[in-house]
């Protein structure tokens, strides 16, 4: 993704990759609960959900 131009965009702008890292978070993700549905948010929420298992609804 950082080879994409993204830096063109702003001058105060720099992509600048880390190598040998790990990020040590949980994965969450975040859907809204009314109008309008995102159509790719239900698709990672589906994907995750079979992956991950089924996440407790709040």
């Amino acid at each position: 993704p950082s080879n994409n131009g993204l830096e063109a965009l702003s001058d105060n702008l720099a992509i600048m990759p880390i190598g040998e890292t790990e990020v040590d978070s949980t994965l969450a993700l975040i859907m809204r609960n009314q109008e309008p549905v995102s159509s790719l948010a239900e698709k990672c929420f589906a994907d995750a959900q079979m992956i991950f298992g089924e996440a407790p609804q709040i």
